[in-house]
């Protein structure tokens, strides 16, 4: 899954709405534990979902809680979603991705070719 992808399935099934429906929950719960556990911080997280980090904490918590006990009702609602994620490796957005190269750019070339990508509107 890309996070194209992503973003477009939290718009189509109203992930991003305040809804409080045990289905919505679950996948927001695990969405949210699949991309902070593969690199995205938890405010990106909470701006895909139009919510606050401390709520990602929760989600997070709730996927962990919910995965150790083996809850069906959650495994059957994320099964597709799940199916999904292990067909992918890491995800990463735009904003990740700029912040990957520079904290891992030791050399002016290497910060001057992140600036040049960023002026060309590349990254």
């Amino acid at each position: 899954m890309t996070i194209e992808e992503i973003k477009q399935y939290i718009k189509d099934n109203g992930l991003d709405t305040r809804s409080r429906k045990r289905p919505q929950v679950y996948q927001r719960a695990f969405l949210s534990a699949y991309l902070y556990n593969n690199g995205m911080t938890l405010e990106d997280v909470a701006r895909l979902f139009k919510r606050h980090h401390s709520t990602i904490i929760h989600c997070v918590s709730l996927h962990n809680d919910l995965s150790s006990y083996k809850d069906e009702l959650y495994l059957d609602l994320t099964a597709r979603l799940n199916r999904k994620a292990e067909s992918r490796e890491k995800l990463q957005d735009e904003d990740s991705t700029l912040r990957y190269r520079i904290m891992n750019a030791h050399t002016k070339p290497e910060f001057r070719r992140i600036q040049d990508l960023v002026k060309n509107n590349l990254i």
